[in-house]
């Protein structure tokens, strides 16, 4: 089957335009394969070479071109038979338009690795081993040898990285495939940690004056530390500071140093605020989450010295 493309410019000056041929798209799926190869040639300038692009990829291509004055364009779109040279030589064209694109910062959202990419996403989110399949064999011939990471072409993927429900969609599939690895850094489990790489937002900290058993009085030490837990199930890194008080609620001192979770005094640092203050530094972790603890008994007797009870509460 052989299509012609006819464009035509009846200005007086060069004219860009986009080969949009989305409405071609239906008929062409009903008839051919995403992977069938097309070659697309010029039917007026015989000295062009053709090329080879894969259907999809294609018609999704929306390429810029460029008409100059009272002058005709005519582009013929053949489907080529099911030859194995001219699809790795089509599959040859791709990663190289591909690899151009990435390495510029331009889109690929349309080439056919970023295609192949984003429908597993998008139509089989169920189909876990084919996208692991799909991950896999991308980052070891393609990405590997060009020395990027899968990150990169999650963020030029414009339909992934902007769509809520299919980002969210692409780190519960990565998640999944991480968590199932039992460690193995094989390439599926490269290109999924990189894709969870890619949503963290580096360290999180709050400053808090309740935290968790050590100085909640009312809901703000436990939303505290339940959320800062839950950021790290998520992949985050996230730092706690809260004040080592003289006494907990309970009228106890030293209370740090009589938890089980290895909380340890690191060092001092010198707070020049006013007279100027000293306090003790003291770190641990707990749950994933980096907890730093400032003491000094004039400036934290207890939490909320000055404070009524129901202000407290």
């Amino acid at each position: 089957m052989e299509t012609c493309i006819i464009a035509t410019s009846l200005c007086d000056n060069k004219k860009k335009f986009r080969l949009d041929l989305q409405n071609l798209l239906p008929t062409f799926k009903k008839a051919y394969p995403g992977n069938t190869v097309v070659m697309v040639k010029s039917l007026i300038a015989d000295d062009e070479e053709p090329e080879y692009y894969f259907l999809r990829e294609f018609i999704e291509l929306r390429t810029l071109r460029t008409l100059p004055a009272y002058r005709t364009m005519m582009i013929s779109v053949t489907i080529c038979e099911d030859d194995q040279f001219i699809f790795k030589k089509c599959l040859t064209n791709s990663i190289e338009r591909t690899k151009k694109n990435l390495l510029a910062g331009k889109s690929i959202e349309n080439e056919q690795i970023s295609l192949l990419f984003s429908d597993c996403v998008e139509h089989n989110p169920g189909d876990i081993d084919r996208f692991a399949n799909v991950i896999g064999s991308i980052q070891t011939s393609f990405l590997d040898k060009l020395n990027v990471s899968f990150r990169d072409l999650f963020v030029n993927s414009v339909k992934l990285s902007q769509s809520h429900e299919l980002s969210s969609r692409l780190m519960a599939m990565t998640g999944y495939i991480i968590k199932q690895s039992g460690g193995q850094m094989i390439a599926p489990v490269r290109a999924a940690q990189a894709i969870g790489d890619s949503s963290r937002l580096g360290p999180i900290v709050f400053a808090t004056p309740e935290l968790g058993r050590w100085s909640t009085v009312g809901g703000l030490g436990v939303m505290v530390d339940e959320l800062s837990i839950g950021l790290v199930d998520l992949g985050q890194e996230v730092i706690v500071i809260s004040p080592y008080y003289e006494r907990n609620r309970k009228g106890q001192t030293g209370y740090l140093a009589q938890d089980p979770a290895g909380i340890h005094y690191k060092d001092n640092i010198r707070v020049e605020i006013g007279p100027g203050f000293t306090l003790g530094v003291h770190e641990g972790n707990v749950s994933g989450v980096k907890v730093v603890f400032l003491h000094n008994g004039d400036v934290f007797p207890c939490p909320y010295p000055d404070a009524q009870p129901t202000y407290i509460v």
